[in-house]
């Protein structure tokens, strides 16, 4: 992600290069790393020369960042789909029970009827 990138190239600019200096005293005594324990980093070495290799890991992110969102999106639309369907079935079964209620509470007279047997 490009995000990513600037953050990695902050860090190399304002965190680690002032911790390599090697030559200082300092971190002779913080690390008690001699010259033999000493290795460059194969990914900032490609980040500070801007290698092809790391364009092309760019571009693979990239194109895997893509591939994830257009992944995300299709998931969420189906589970939009689903979510609708489940609401649709839903009122329609509510739509059923409410249905049944109210036959269950219709008299089984006309009020005329219930009336004239009360009397």
């Amino acid at each position: 992600c490009i995000r990513d990138r600037k953050y990695c190239k902050q860090s190399l600019d304002f965190f680690w290069k002032p911790c390599l200096d090697v030559t200082t005293k300092r971190y002779k005594a913080k690390t008690l790393e001699d010259e033999s324990d000493r290795q460059n980093s194969i990914f900032f070495y490609h980040l500070e020369n801007n290698t092809s290799d790391y364009q092309r890991y760019l571009s693979e992110n990239q194109k895997l960042a893509e591939q994830q969102e257009a992944e995300r999106k299709t998931a969420n639309e189906r589970d939009e789909k689903v979510f609708i369907a489940k609401v649709k079935k839903w009122k329609e079964a509510r739509a059923r029970i409410q249905q049944r209620n109210s036959q269950a509470k219709r008299p089984m007279f006309s009020d005329s009827q219930s009336k004239k047997g009360n009397k």
